[in-house]
């Protein structure tokens, strides 16, 4: 699962029993609704993956102030299955908002189709020489005797009337 969204939350740091939620990499100070987020992760078992790899602190903030003094990081991506990222960015977009976009770059691959093992062998059921024999002797009487198909006759009819 994968949820993300501006949560108007700051994470922060890390505190005590929360490594598996919140890594070493958080932004800023940490705020009530900050809280809020990280306990529902917890509750959930969801890491914070923008938390889980270095950045640079100006490539870190997702939301700046209307007068452009505050910058905080309040966007988050939280996930069930943190290995599958593979990286996580702040986009410096030209784009006219408060917010920057974020993106999280997860790692898929292919689930391996099994396949079928087809061997060549074909399983001979005339093991004694006797039944050969006997099997071929039949096999040239079927052959030396002519087709019993009228023209007129369905699939199924010529069928029937070739193997009675």
């Amino acid at each position: 699962m994968i949820l993300m969204g501006d949560f108007n939350a700051k994470v922060g740091a890390p505190k005590d029993n929360e490594d598996l939620v919140v890594k070493q990499h958080g932004h800023g100070a940490r705020n009530n609704r900050g809280q809020k987020l990280v306990d529902f992760a917890l509750e959930h078992k969801l890491t914070i993956i923008n938390t889980c790899f270095k950045k640079k602190p100006n490539r870190k903030w997702t939301w700046r102030s209307p007068n452009e003094l505050h910058k905080n990081e309040i966007d988050y991506i939280l996930t069930n299955q943190p290995r599958l990222f593979t990286n996580f960015e702040v986009l410096n977009l030209n784009y006219p908002s408060d917010h920057r976009a974020i993106r999280g770059t997860v790692k898929l691959s292919k689930q391996k189709i099994s396949r079928i093992q087809f061997t060549n062998k074909l399983e001979c059921q005339l093991k004694s020489e006797e039944e050969r024999i006997k099997y071929k002797d039949n096999l040239k009487l079927l052959l030396s005797e002519p087709a019993t198909c009228q023209e007129n006759d369905t699939v199924q009819t010529c069928y029937s009337k070739i193997r009675n």
